[in-house]
This record gives structure tokens, C-alpha cells and sequence, in this order.
């Protein structure tokens, strides 16, 4: 299918986000973010940007904790995508994902949610949430939840234990939990 019929699918779809239990976090922007991380519980999101570390609160959205420390060697591990915690999840090692380091999100839930990206022509990036028990999504004519429309993502996917979805570029965050 080309472009042009993808968009077109795309835009006749609801923007809806995700259907309850599912929360949309209060959207924040964050300038030259360029990694984040999810605590296992997916309560917190650690944030790195190019002036240090943030943590916000995925069910609110509030900034948490604050590090404007710019030495990245001294709690960034790089090689293993790893970054030291603060605040509330100080002595922990919080795996990240992001531009230049670390792997992915998960991109599905224990309970069947799962994640899905399209890049078109590397000037924008859909993104979208197929249900539990669907088979197809967006790309096959099923059901999908319009989650991102615009600029490219460097991650996208759910916590470990499935409670909070996060979709990141380099200055805009979105969150749902449930």
C-alpha cells in the first residue's frame, strides 16, 4: 500500500488514544531530551536530556526530581544503556532506550496490548496501539488507537509490567497508564 492510501486509512481513524483503564498523562515538552527510561512499576519516567536527568510521575505528569549534573560519565553507562536513578528511584540502575544508547521498549503487554510504528519517509512517524485479542491492526483494516502522528520517535513501548506506555522524541512525551 502506498503513502497516499496509508495517510488516507490513517486519518479516517479516530484520534482517540488509549480506551479506559488507560490515562493520558497531562502532554509536557522537555527540550533536547535524548533518552528515557521506565521504572519496573512503571510509575516513574526518568528523562535525559542534553542539561542533565528528570524524573516525572507517569500518572500525573509532575517533575519529581531534578539533576542538572551535565558529567553523563558519572551515572550514564552508555555501554550497557543504563542510567543511575534520582529522587525517587536514586540506587537504581534504570534502563534506558533512546538516540544514543540502550535497546527498545517492549512493544506488547502480558495482557495482548501491543505497540506498532510506521516511518513515512522519514519525515513523520505513526504510531498506534492494537487491542488485546485483535489480530489486526491499522495495517490490515483491524482495530487501532491513533496514539502519534507527527514527528519521529526515538521509543515507544510499555513498562515492564505493562501499567504505563510511553511514545518519545526529542522534545515531546506522551504517557498513558492505567
Amino acid at each position: 500500500m502506498d503513502n497516499r492510501n496509508l495517510m488516507k486509512r490513517w486519518e479516517a481513524g479516530l484520534d482517540s488514544g488509549l480506551p479506559a483503564p488507560w490515562q493520558k498523562c497531562p502532554l509536557f515538552h522537555v527540550g533536547g531530551v535524548t533518552e528515557v527510561g521506565l521504572s519496573s512499576d512503571g510509575q516513574y519516567l526518568l528523562v535525559i536530556s542534553y542539561h542533565g536527568r528528570g524524573v516525572f510521575d507517569c500518572r500525573t505528569g509532575i517533575k519529581v526530581a531534578r539533576d542538572r549534573d551535565e558529567t553523563f560519565d558519572a551515572w550514564l553507562d552508555a555501554e550497557q544503556g543504563l542510567a543511575q536513578g534520582i529522587g525517587p528511584l536514586a540506587g537504581q540502575n534504570i534502563p534506558i532506550v533512546g538516540g544514543f544508547v540502550g535497546s527498545a521498549l517492549p512493544a506488547a503487554t502480558q495482557d495482548g496490548w501491543r505497540l506498532e510504528r510506521l516511518d513515512i519517509e522519514s519525515k513523520m512517524e505513526l504510531v498506534w496501539a492494537t487491542p488485546p485479542g485483535e489480530k489486526d491492526g491499522f495495517l490490515s483494516g483491524g482495530c487501532y488507537y491513533k496514539l502519534w502522528d507527527w514527528d519521529p520517535v526515538f521509543a515507544a513501548g510499555f513498562s515492564q509490567n505493562g501499567a504505563t506506555c510511553v511514545i518519545a522524541c526529542s522534545n515531546t512525551i506522551d504517557i498513558w497508564s492505567r
